[in-house]
């Protein structure tokens, strides 16, 4: 939380990647967001707007493609991407959800409990911390957070993958079929989500 006539200050910085290692790359980054009418004709100028949401908790699986843009499972069959299942992927990954992962360990002397005896919802963290909510007493504190949206694929799983999930059916993580994940080579394709001739009719 910001407090009026004060300010933070946060130091960032970024490198090139290093040449000498074919490993160190950016990935298979991208965000889901929830898109409205495109303003522009032509899709390859358009950009997600302010007004567009991102959407927490997609599921986006990666698939290992042939020449032919048909899908190789980890079995080593050639099948349509249109017939291409959670078995078939090499790694899958969920968008990021804010409400999941929301900053924590604010310095707080008194963390807010609902009530404040106790028999509600305790917000405390650890010893004077909590978890960040709006009040005078976290005023001018910055932590670590994710936006809606965002997902990445930095590695994959050449046997498959298998994914690991909650009583509920949700999203916990992955893990590599028969050996450890290995990293996206360095001619990681991008994806190609919007092309000119991609058009709106008019």
């Amino acid at each position: 939380m910001y407090r009026q006539c004060s300010s933070n200050v946060i130091h960032w910085g970024k490198s090139e990647y290093n040449p000498a290692d074919p490993n160190d790359h950016g990935g298979i980054t991208g965000v889901v967001h929830y898109a409205s009418t495109r303003a522009e004709f032509d899709p390859k100028f358009a950009t997600p707007e302010n007004n567009e949401p991102g959407i927490p908790s997609v599921e986006i699986r990666l698939y290992k493609l042939n020449n032919q843009n048909k899908v190789v499972t980890p079995s080593g069959a050639v099948i349509e991407p249109s017939a291409a299942k959670e078995q078939d992927a090499v790694q899958v990954v969920v968008s990021d959800n804010w409400n999941k992962a929301q900053p924590q360990n604010c310095v707080d002397p008194q963390p807010y409990k609902t009530p404040e005896d106790g028999t509600g919802i305790d917000f405390t963290t650890g010893p004077g911390q909590s978890k960040c909510y709006d009040g005078m007493r976290i005023w001018n504190q910055v932590r670590d957070g994710v936006f809606d949206g965002g997902w990445a694929f930095v590695d994959y799983c050449p046997n498959g993958v298998t994914v690991n999930r909650d009583a509920n059916g949700e999203f916990v993580d992955t893990t590599c079929v028969g050996g450890n994940p290995v990293a996206l080579p360095p001619t990681a394709p991008r994806l190609p989500t919007a092309r000119p001739q991609d058009r709106n009719d008019p």
